[in-house]
């Protein structure tokens, strides 16, 4: 009994991230000088510089990833070979919002 009771404690907190809104970012990562795919990976990293989640890019240049919809902090493309370090502030998602498009666009140093 006393196991049950302790575990209802933790029941408002598994809800509420269970209902957490999420926004799924996707867009394409491409070279700036050939608009050529590059395969890399895609970084959310929070307003402190943490890594909060990655998505690698795809043969045909695409990635996705699930953030909160209220989420902050920065998409990046960090030590990608030939290109030039990428920080794109996350605008306002919206709280409504289920999808949003961010392409991203190296340079080449």
């Amino acid at each position: 009994m006393r196991l049950v009771n302790i575990a209802c404690l933790f029941l408002p907190y598994l809800a509420a991230a269970q209902t957490a809104e999420q926004v799924q970012l996707h867009g394409t990562v491409t070279d700036a000088r050939s608009g050529k795919v590059v395969h890399t990976t895609v970084e959310w990293r929070d307003p402190a510089g943490a890594l909060m989640a990655l998505a690698p890019v795809n043969a045909d240049g695409h990635y996705a990833l699930f953030v909160p919809a209220d989420a902050r902090g920065t998409l990046c493309v960090l030590a990608e070979n030939g290109y030039a370090d990428l920080h794109v502030p996350l605008p306002d998602l919206g709280l409504d919002a289920r999808t949003f498009g961010i392409d991203l666009v190296l340079q080449p140093r």
